[in-house]
């Protein structure tokens, strides 16, 4: 109402004062043609850019009405504005609802009464828990400094990138607040969880005696229903400041709600549970509170019923709700069985890269999706959930990856192996070619994945002279690479010190003395491994798609 007073002050009514100065115009047009005075231009001035103010809050008046930011200037108090306003309002209007009982209603005010009653009990908290056992799992990870940070007031640089940043049309959204890095880092430890907003995922990649399982968890209203005690508690077990704690509180418990139904408000209440809806924080802090299951659920229990209690003691601790109906597990009795299988055949033949696109859709819908052949939006794409998190992913496979990892061991075999198979490979494709430079043209799909991952493998295996049967040019007997692609030509009859650079000569003067011993072959290492032996983990490691790591993740 008082809103509504001052635009009354302020403005009056603009439709009248634009029909009131185009009058008002057309008069100093009609005085300034009959006396062309400077008088008389300025008067015409004046008059022309009143109207043309009173013309932008008409085009802000019907934007705001629209609700459209692609709003043109050739659009305003246009029938298709007028149109689309009144669409809209008849869109989103509602007719009737049927109550608890069942019964339909469709009177404003009975569709408001029904309203208010059902969201005064969502937002309100009947019970608080009194076991917070779980938050012993939670370490202290905020330190003193980190604390000092967060209390600090902003500068005038963060304030204006703040203000600037928002749209002026709209509510304050995240796009123009600036998080601090020390949530930001407990938030981006899960972005799949802060992306689907209400699921945890166990990390299925564990491996040990047991049968793994895969939990897919969906919460009810889960922003409406966490406690406010309870992510207190949280916060001050993660170390954060009583001042940072009360400022949280402040934020969250000063909620006042009222009901809108077809353009009139019913109902004004205060809650005493949740978090608000669009407000950049609230990921973030529904992150915090859902570390507490995710910490719980990675202590490895052993058995379903004790993932369960955890769910339950969950529910009970935080006010949140487990949707069964869309919650739902996976598991197997031959899941390792099942597994070894696809190693050996990503290892054993060239998966078509089409193949594995499609397998990754289903594993995605999977993971989106709980009904079968509904389509839903993939919030992050596979290929990022399958970074480690300490790269912003959730840690899965790409099957890409894994069949590059198997394949490197294949390459490994043949290099450092005397098998049939290396034999025939080796007649077949490099003659009397080096391993290192042969190519893979009209080759066999097998000869052009090894081919294709010898670049990302060669290099770490070290041949340990001893009998010197190693090629002193292909084989990375320096450690440093193969010599041949040290230089930028190839120069095996010139002396070695025209053709490396100083400090390689230096380097192999200084650190290779071997004692060779003519009965013993050059023995070769994995240097991926601290043991030097092969492992596919190793491999994969060196060949998988890669990305920075993200600075927050050293306060996690």
């Amino acid at each position: 109402m008082a809103l509504e007073k001052w635009s009354k002050d302020t403005y009056g009514n603009i439709f009248r004062q634009i029909s009131t100065i185009e009058d008002t115009i057309k008069v100093k047009e009609l005085q300034f043609e009959l006396n062309p005075s400077m008088l008389n231009r300025i008067n015409l001035h004046k008059a022309q850019t009143e109207l043309n103010s009173y013309l932008h809050l008409e085009k802000e008046y019907w934007k705001q009405k629209s609700g459209m930011r692609w709003f043109k200037d050739g659009d305003r108090n246009t029938k298709f504005i007028h149109s689309y306003v009144k669409g809209r309002r008849k869109k989103l209007a509602l007719q009737r609802i049927q109550n608890i009982q069942g019964d339909w209603i469709s009177s404003n005010d009975y569709i408001g009464e029904e309203a208010v009653t059902f969201y005064q009990d969502q937002f309100r908290e009947l019970a608080t828990s009194t076991d917070y056992e779980m938050l012993k799992m939670i370490l202290a990870l905020i330190s003193t400094e980190q604390n000092e940070s967060l209390i600090a007031l902003p500068s005038n640089e963060e304030v204006k990138l703040a203000v600037y940043g928002l749209n002026g049309d709209s509510t304050s959204g995240p796009d123009g607040f600036c998080y601090s890095p020390y949530f930001r880092a407990l938030e981006s430890e899960h972005c799949g969880e802060c992306v689907v907003s209400t699921r945890d995922f166990r990390d299925v990649n564990k491996r040990n005696k047991l049968h793994n399982v895969v939990v897919k968890l969906d919460m009810a209203k889960a922003y409406d229903r966490v406690s406010w005690i309870f992510l207190t508690k949280v916060l001050r077990q993660f170390g954060f400041s009583e001042v940072i704690i009360d400022m949280v509180w402040r934020l969250v418990s000063n909620n006042w709600i009222s009901v809108l139904v077809n353009g009139q408000s019913h109902g004004f209440f205060h809650s005493t549970r949740g978090l608000k809806q669009g407000d950049p924080l609230s990921p973030t802090l529904f992150i915090i509170a859902a570390e507490v299951l995710a910490t719980n659920l990675n202590a490895d229990p052993v058995s379903l019923k004790e993932m369960m209690k955890i769910l339950w003691d969950y529910e009970k601790t935080s006010g949140l709700l487990v949707n069964n109906d869309k919650s739902s597990f996976y598991v197997h009795e031959k899941v390792p069985a099942a597994m070894t299988m696809l190693v050996y055949l990503l290892s054993a033949m060239t998966a078509l890269k089409g193949v594995i696109d499609q397998l990754h859709k289903i594993f995605a819908k999977l993971l989106w999706s709980n009904t079968a052949g509904v389509k839903v939006r993939h919030w992050v794409a596979w290929d990022k959930m399958c970074l480690p998190k300490c790269e912003g992913g959730l840690g899965f496979r790409s099957l890409h990856d894994i069949s590059k990892a198997v394949f490197a061991k294949l390459w490994w075999n043949f290099r450092t192996n005397i098998s049939l198979w290396g034999a025939f490979m080796g007649n077949k494709y490099c003659k009397k070619l080096h391993p290192v430079i042969a190519q893979a043209k009209g080759a066999s799909n097998v000869w052009k994945k090894l081919v294709a991952v010898r670049d990302d493998v060669e290099h770490q295996i070290w041949w340990q002279l001893k009998g010197g049967t190693s090629s002193f040019w292909f084989d990375n007997w320096t450690k440093q690479g193969s010599l041949y692609f040290v230089g930028n030509e190839l120069a095996i009859d010139e002396e070695i010190e025209e053709f490396l650079a100083e400090e390689n000569v230096e380097y192999i003067q200084d650190t290779i003395s071997p004692k060779l011993i003519q009965v013993d072959n050059d023995k070769t290492w994995w240097m991926g491994e601290t043991n030097g032996k092969f492992t596919v983990k190793s491999a994969w490691e060196e060949t998988r798609l890669k990305q920075d790591s993200l600075e927050a993740y050293r306060f996690i």
